[in-house]
């Protein structure tokens, strides 16, 4: 495979663990009904987050190469590194409370129509 090492670990870090955070906000950290405290579920989203940076961090010790270069503090230095990084777990929160509306509108939309069904 023309790559090697670096070819896998990218392949990996933009298609699968994506993939996989994916799911497992979708099955495990998000439900119907919010069972968590709404606390926990948020720093549950940003340990997600977290965690997907120490990925990259790791995929960057095993390769040499960093997978995004808004990641490599020898193109944009520390300073842009710790902005990168703020950036997108500030994106991802944004997202999360779109989400977590969309989410309030379902169970609002969902209760007038069994609130309608039971009055016909």
């Amino acid at each position: 495979m023309e790559g090697g090492p670096l070819r896998a670990i990218t392949h990996l870090s933009l298609n699968g663990i994506n993939a996989f955070v994916a799911l497992l906000e979708i099955m495990i950290l998000s439900s119907v009904q919010m069972q968590k405290p709404f606390a926990s579920h948020f720093a549950s989203l940003l340990i997600v987050v977290g965690c997907y940076f120490v990925w990259t961090a790791i995929g960057h010790e095993l390769t040499t190469h960093y997978v995004y270069k808004q990641l490599d503090p020898t193109s944009y230095g520390t300073r842009g590194v710790v902005m990168s990084v703020l950036t997108t777990m500030s994106v991802t929160t944004l997202f999360w409370f779109f989400t977590l509306g969309l989410h309030k509108i379902r169970v609002y939309a969902s209760a007038q129509a069994d609130c309608n069904t039971q009055n016909q």
